[in-house]
């Protein structure tokens, strides 16, 4: 029989073959289950053995050897030295980019694997919630983000100049017509461009300096976003201490202060 006794819990170990129980007498193995327990000081099986290097060292004759075997790639030896995933400073040619999109055109995701991407997600923000779940940014850092990404996109897309946010030519009819029958000149996309208050990241559609009057014009739109609405021309009432116009699409006009 290919059996032995386990040298701590006495429990009987069984082997499937003769070789594999004399390998076992000669390392004094025990069995799994105590093999598995935490074992400190005289009872750990490496307890008095050491590294077969130990308190040894190389000598310079070895050194040398290392040292010529061994090829320098610190720095700009490295061949990944400088590099972003092999891609760094290469530009895609037409006909690869063509080849990428018509790639892309052909893959389809069905709706069961779009059923199963959608329930692993779920599942995995359930157990690992973001640390800023249920928070909400303070107005101050809204207006330091929004900041960042107007610099961003001067820097990126208009090579550091200031850009202008598109805006609805039925809006700027509706803005003068205002302006003309309350005596009001205003600075708009179509005079100038929009007045930016660079202090909050907005623009205005329409700003009279002298008189310090803002005029806005809400499409229909806006009533699905009313609370960022009130939010922002709140901000901007107190930054400016200005009268704040609101021309809405239907022709329903308030003033705020």
């Amino acid at each position: 029989m290919n059996e032995r006794i386990c040298g701590i819990c006495n429990e009987i170990i069984k082997y499937s073959s003769k070789y594999k129980k004399e390998r076992a007498d000669k390392a004094k193995s025990v069995c799994r289950k105590c093999s598995n327990k935490k074992r400190k000081g005289a009872d750990h099986p490496m307890y008095g053995k050491t590294s077969g290097f130990k308190n040894k060292k190389h000598t310079e004759y070895s050194k040398g050897l290392i040292s010529k075997n061994h090829i320098d790639v610190s720095g700009e030896n490295n061949p990944m030295y400088n590099s972003n995933g092999g891609m760094f400073g290469k530009i895609h040619t037409k006909e690869t980019k063509k080849k990428i999109s018509e790639g892309n055109k052909d893959k389809i995701i069905s709706d069961e694997t779009k059923k199963k991407i959608k329930t692993s997600l779920k599942e995995y923000y359930k157990l690992n919630d973001s640390p800023t779940k249920g928070k909400k940014h303070t107005n101050e850092t809204k207006c330091k983000m929004r900041l960042s990404a107007i610099k961003r996109i001067e820097r990126c897309k208009f090579n550091n100049m200031q850009f202008y946010p598109s805006y609805n030519k039925k809006s700027i009819k509706e803005i003068i017509d205002y302006a003309e029958i309350n005596n009001l000149k205003l600075k708009h996309a179509e005079n100038g461009g929009e007045f930016f208050i660079k202090e909050l990241g907005y623009w205005v559609d329409g700003y009279d300096f002298s008189k310090n009057v803002v005029v806005e014009f809400y499409e229909t739109h806006h009533k699905y976003r009313e609370n960022k609405d009130i939010n922002r021309r709140n901000e901007i009432i107190n930054f400016l201490k200005c009268e704040f116009i609101v021309i809405h699409e239907d022709g329903n006009i308030e003033k705020y202060e």
